[in-house]
């Protein structure tokens, strides 16, 4: 899950942007800035990152404009979040293919005010950004407090189930690997296959168990942790349903070995713990005994496939 961050309509309400003009790429306002880098050397290739906001007076490519386009084209191939530009004192004039391929893209082009401090805009970009992570890291505590309180008083699995629907606000399915409802939310729900469903693994020792599904198309972030918690408490939650049922099976040789090897048993001890592995007298059990030895032997062939 990317880290939390805040969108570019969000950051031109702060004081610092109040004077800030989107010239372009204004559909793209709803981009998600993460991080935020100055931009000091011409090529910067390796360095942009997906959901960066990056700040320039273009003053590292001033005898080449041209270049500019070529920047705004690396940003929305790296999934940049928006360019700002302190374009008067370096660039008199934007070329159009920059604001063309802007547009197409989507990546909005910032023009900022010449009096606007870069250390200023930082700091109250990078306040928000913590502001929103710490957010939602509190979040992501309580509801895996919550979810793990479930687990721990045995509250079952249906309960938990309701509750990480209640959080969604949506409806959801935990399968099994065959595609068998383990759980859902609300309690009977038939699952339907649908495009418009969003669903995760499940796994238990490194290994998928089930899907959780959730009939919800777009998730916010406080939608994500709600979802990587529940992801985590179902895991739980199997892992200790299979624990149990690999003791219970452990139980049930054990008792059978018992049974063949003759240990002194009651008739009643045997139905009392036949019963507590659901083992039950009344039903009819067939018992195969399969005795073995080698028979890899010089004068017996062996055909292999």
């Amino acid at each position: 899950m990317n880290p939390a961050g805040i969108t570019i309509s969000d950051l031109l309400r702060l004081p610092v942007l109040k004077d800030a003009k989107v010239i372009s790429g204004e559909k793209g306002l709803d981009r998600i800035v993460w991080y935020i880098d100055i931009m000091e050397v011409p090529d910067v290739k390796g360095w942009l990152r997906e959901g960066e906001l990056l700040l320039t007076t273009a003053y590292a490519i001033r005898d080449d404009p041209a270049l500019l386009p070529k920047l705004v084209q690396l940003l929305a191939q790296a999934g940049a979040a928006a360019l700002a530009i302190k374009p008067e004192k370096y660039i008199q004039d934007m070329p159009v293919e920059m604001i063309q391929i802007s547009n197409d893209f989507n990546l909005p082009i910032i023009q900022l005010p010449s009096s606007a401090a870069y250390i200023d805009i930082i700091q109250a970009v990078m306040e928000q950004i913590i502001d929103k992570q710490a957010s939602l890291l509190r979040r992501s505590e309580e509801i895996y407090k919550k979810l793990t309180t479930l687990v721990l008083e045995n509250s079952g699995i249906q309960a938990v189930a309701d509750n990480i629907g209640l959080l969604l606000e949506s409806q959801i399915w935990l399968l099994d690997q065959t595609g068998e409802t383990i759980v859902s939310s609300p309690q009977g729900a038939a699952y339907i296959p649908s495009p418009d469903i969003s669903y995760w693994d499940i796994t238990v020792d490194k290994q998928m168990v089930g899907k959780l599904i959730i009939e919800k198309e777009l998730l916010d972030e406080m939608d994500m942790v709600c979802v990587e918690q529940a992801r985590l408490v179902f895991s739980l939650e199997l892992m200790r349903r299979k624990t149990a049922l690999d003791t219970e099976r452990n139980l049930r040789g054990d008792f059978i070995e018992e049974l063949l090897t003759g240990l002194p048993l009651s008739q009643q001890e045997v139905v009392n713990k036949g019963r507590q592995l659901g083992l039950t007298p009344e039903s009819a059990w067939e018992i195969v005994i399969i005795e073995g030895e080698d028979i890899m032997d010089e004068d017996i062939p062996c055909v292999a496939n």
